[in-house]
């Protein structure tokens, strides 16, 4: 069976059971989600062990799964699960008195990326969230802490690579 049905090329794509225009709100927020959750993907390929990074893409493809079913799909990610191990690696990388130019090592720095799509995928659910009652709560804190969490991955993973956070300096005095 070919991967191609050619039922989108009119521009409407399938959301659960129901055909909708594939620039419609559901269409961006899952999009945005399915972004990021390739982009962890990548780095879960580079990663000594990708266990949590694989457990964090489940989730995110819950939540879309949760989207496109109106919330039929239960959603079970924990923002508390993952403050537990931005609260782990924070203690062995310190407290932060500056802003981050950026990562010298690469992974970490592909990881700082992947915090700035999760917020874009956050600000599209936030947009998404307004009035979708049946939307779990939990999905919003989620995603909020999954961006602290990729911070605080990326300091960490640049920290036990041998990286240096190159500190951005205003130039306004």
């Amino acid at each position: 069976m070919p991967i191609y049905t050619k039922t989108g090329d009119s521009g409407e794509t399938s959301i659960g059971t129901k055909r909708k225009p594939k620039d419609c709100p559901e269409a961006e927020v899952i999009g945005e989600i399915d972004e990021l959750a390739s982009l962890l993907g990548i780095i879960a390929a580079e990663m000594e062990d990708s266990a949590e990074m694989e457990k964090i893409i489940a989730t995110l493809m819950q939540l879309n799964a949760h989207i496109m079913s109106d919330g039929k799909y239960a959603f079970n990610g924990s923002a508390e699960e993952l403050e537990k191990r931005i609260d782990e690696m924070w203690s062995e990388t310190g407290d932060l008195n500056h802003f981050i130019l950026r990562f010298t090592d690469p992974l970490a720095a592909k990881i700082h990326y992947a915090r700035a799509v999760c917020r874009r995928a956050e600000r599209k659910l936030v947009a998404f969230a307004r009035g979708k009652d049946w939307l779990d709560k939990k999905a919003l804190a989620y995603v909020n802490r999954l961006s602290d969490y990729l911070f605080a991955l990326a300091r960490w993973t640049n920290k036990k690579r041998g990286g240096e956070e190159i500190p951005w300096v205003s130039d306004r005095t």
